[in-house]
């Protein structure tokens, strides 16, 4: 059961189905009560809970969602990947490193469930700053910073990744403890250090799924914490 006061979505109102197979699923309207532009801090928080609720659940695979969260996700997206232009030897070994990048955040240990489309558009706020997400049609399973990361595709300063992935951990912990779930081995702050490792390979991971189907933004940043990470993987 998803805790609604922390993770808000809209309330399922009534289903039909059909012998053809057709169906129906009507949803509340979350606009009455939820009527103005989410922040990312507050958006930040909504998905803390969310991930918190869901991380490393004996059954997560077992849930009817995608096996891989978000769209971008290098077995759906091969035309984007022939697409790169290799001519930049840093996107030649980005490409070179795609299935290296998708490996580490489609296994364990750390998986969640994931929004899977966790832009600005799709949350909504109260006039008290409660959040409420919609548009779950990419939502699977994969490390909670691909969620993260693509909604601060384009916070360009380090240092500010840095203090949003910290309130981030802060909220993630808080949510824990408020939902009565076991608290993890791992301190606070080595978890924050593990997300911002695992950021820096979602971030890239984007970034090649980018590089193929075009840029939207500034890559400055991403290709910048990038750079250390492909020489990681490719020595």
């Amino acid at each position: 059961m998803l805790p609604l006061h922390l993770c808000r979505v809209a309330k399922p109102i009534r289903l039909a189905a059909w012998d053809d197979g057709a169906r129906v699923l009507v949803l509340e309207d979350l606009r009455t009560e939820f009527s103005k532009s989410a922040n990312t801090r507050c958006i930040l928080r909504w998905l803390a809970a969310f991930h918190a609720v869901f991380y490393e659940r004996a059954d997560l695979r077992k849930l009817p969602v995608w096996k891989q969260g978000c769209y971008w996700h290098l077995e759906t997206r091969p035309d984007e990947l022939a697409a790169m232009d290799v001519s930049d030897p840093f996107f030649a070994r980005l490409k070179k490193a795609a299935p290296q990048l998708d490996g580490i955040l489609s296994e364990g240990p750390g998986l969640t469930l994931l929004h899977g489309d966790a832009k600005h558009p799709n949350f909504l706020a109260d006039p008290c700053g409660a959040v409420a997400a919609v548009d779950f049609q990419y939502c699977g399973i994969g490390q909670p910073m691909k969620d993260v990361a693509y909604l601060l595709d384009d916070t360009q300063e380090d240092a500010k990744v840095s203090e949003l992935l910290k309130e981030y951990g802060e909220a993630f912990y808080r949510a824990r403890e408020e939902f009565g779930l076991p608290q993890l081995e791992e301190s606070l702050e080595a978890f924050v250090e593990r997300q911002e490792r695992m950021f820096d390979v979602a971030a890239a991971d984007l970034l090649r799924f980018l590089a193929g189907w075009g840029f939207w933004g500034h890559t400055e940043r991403q290709r910048r914490r990038a750079e250390p990470l492909l020489a990681r993987l490719l020595e």
